[in-house]
């Protein structure tokens, strides 16, 4: 295959927007049915056990791969100014990273841009972007970013890899455990296709000291699911590695081919307009959407879900709903994902209630956390949130949800307000030992024990005490009756014209009846 025909072929790739397309396009290169041309992700046989057990919500999946692409772009920028990212002289911290990296020359540089005007933020965002197409209930996501990028040879050390320490040592990436980014391939289809395509920046080169002949170049893989071979119980992941695989049948290399960019970022509602000349891209194929496959924009779908799931990240991302939804509400095709703190910040005065949203530090087992609570006005918490009453939270992404079932606890006795009521625990600050106990590896769960029961007995209190809530939850019950006398006024008129029709009934008695 010369390096034209790889570039066709991935671009074709890119375009295809199902899984029945990209089989196609693998069988007529002889890519699909030959087992020797996959390579084992991971190179583990067996893995499975890893991958099957991340995330189980395609919403919190699919966060990981956002994730990814902003430590994507944090590496970048660290490596391109000859920083090693494991060194004393790299932020130690992602806010640190944020302000150094995005805010040079700033007086205010703090790593928040929700401080930013929204011209930067829209600035930023677009070099991390997430493209809906294809089908409205099973779409396909693309998720693009103009960040570090890696050489052909060396997507096996990472995209490709699982559990290895590539980011463990790094104080300003979110990613530790180098399996995250797997959890989405269970919800993409009925053959978990993914397609990664990526060059590495030539900034990043430039300081390269160890020899790569791939460097100059992109390379590309699929994904997929294999169905379990011999004495084999369990499915296995492989990735398609087609070259030298002569001498060694299962460990071949990545295609690759030459070009100064691709047209990988979306623009508009387009989804491969925008050139990219370094970066990375991921498409997952068909990807499982259930609930939240409407209209990207709209209530309770795809942009609220990730925001929710990314209450305060570090960078801004851009949106693009790329499907056909002519004639529906909804017809933006783009915008900004800043998260939903940063959201309601913006809309404070529209959504919430006066005095909120009010921030409260607390300590557990020695652990120190701040809860931000939200009271919004009626009817307003739909726009923003849907069963979530505390998200816990981690450097920016939520890393477990409880409902707001919460607060009809006789600990804490708001249920008359749940529906309006948000709490968001910051839990940045807590300790690496603390942060194993409380949160589980795939970050979308809490991992029980005592340090959550203490949480959640320091949250019940505080809740319960706030003297703020106490406030809203009477009003509202004042509420609640005044609507009930108003409800009832027009029965209490019928009522009185016939009393008046029948001059035998007691008038009086009648009323002390009606208001007992």
């Amino acid at each position: 295959m010369t390096s034209e025909e790889a570039k066709k072929l991935c671009l074709n790739l890119l375009h295809a927007d199902t899984e029945d397309e990209v089989i196609k396009l693998l069988k007529q290169e002889d890519l699909w049915d030959k087992r020797d041309k996959w390579r084992f992700l991971g190179d583990r046989e067996g893995n499975y056990s890893i991958v099957g057990n991340q995330q189980n919500r395609s919403d919190a999946a699919l966060t990981e791969k956002l994730v990814n692409s902003i430590d994507a772009m944090l590496m970048g920028e660290c490596m391109s100014e000859a920083i090693e990212p494991t060194s004393h002289e790299a932020p130690q911290s992602i806010r640190k990273a944020v302000a150094r990296f995005f805010e040079k020359g700033s007086k205010n540089a703090d790593g928040n841009f929700q401080n930013w005007p929204k011209k930067k933020r829209r600035e930023i965002a677009n070099n991390i972007t997430v493209a809906l197409t294809g089908s409205k209930k099973n779409p396909s996501i693309t998720v693009a970013d103009a960040g570090e990028g890696q050489t052909p040879n060396k997507m096996h050390d990472t995209f490709l890899s699982i559990d290895k320490d590539n980011k463990l040592k790094i104080k300003f990436v979110q990613g530790k455990y180098n399996m995250g980014g797997t959890g989405v391939l269970r919800f993409c289809g009925n053959q978990s296709l993914q397609l990664i395509i990526t060059r590495r920046n030539p900034k990043i080169i430039e300081q390269m000291t160890e020899e790569d002949e791939s460097s100059s170049l992109w390379g590309f893989t699929v994904v997929r699911r294999e169905d379990p071979d011999g004495l084999l119980k369990n499915s296995m992941y492989s990735y398609l590695a087609p070259l030298d695989i002569d001498n060694k049948p299962r460990k071949g290399e990545i295609i690759k081919f030459a070009a100064d960019s691709l047209p990988l970022f979306p623009k508009d509602n387009s989804a491969y307009k925008r050139e990219m000349a370094w970066g990375s891209a991921v498409k997952m194929y068909n990807y499982e959407m259930k609930g939240f496959a409407s209209h990207a924009f709209m209530k309770g779908q795809s942009l609220p879900r990730l925001e929710a799931r990314l209450p305060l990240p570090a960078l801004p991302i851009r949106v693009h709903e790329c499907r056909d939804f002519k004639g529906q509400s909804g017809s933006s095709f783009d915008t900004t994902l800043s998260g939903l703190m940063v959201r309601l910040k913006d809309n404070k005065g529209d959504n919430l209630e006066n005095g909120f949203p009010d921030k409260v530090q607390f300590i557990a087992e020695n652990e120190t956390m701040h809860a931000t609570i939200f009271a919004f006005k009626k009817g307003k918490a739909e726009t923003y949130k849907a069963d979530q009453g505390i998200i816990y939270m981690d450097n920016g992404q939520t890393h477990a949800i409880a409902t707001k079932s919460f607060f009809s606890r006789n600990r804490v006795l708001m249920g008359r307000i749940k529906d309006s009521l948000l709490v968001v625990v910051d839990c940045s600050e807590i300790s690496s030992r603390a942060r194993e106990r409380l949160f589980m590896n795939s970050r979308d769960r809490l991992g029980g024990g005592s340090l959550q029961s203490a949480v959640e007995t320091q949250l019940e209190n505080i809740i319960h005490n706030h003297e703020g809530l106490r406030l809203l939850k009477e009003k509202r019950r004042q509420e609640q009756i005044s609507e009930r006398l108003e409800d009832a006024k027009p029965l209490e008129d019928v009522l009185r014209d016939i009393l008046k029709s029948s001059p035998t009934l007691d008038l009086k008695q009648a009323n002390c009846g009606l208001r007992n």
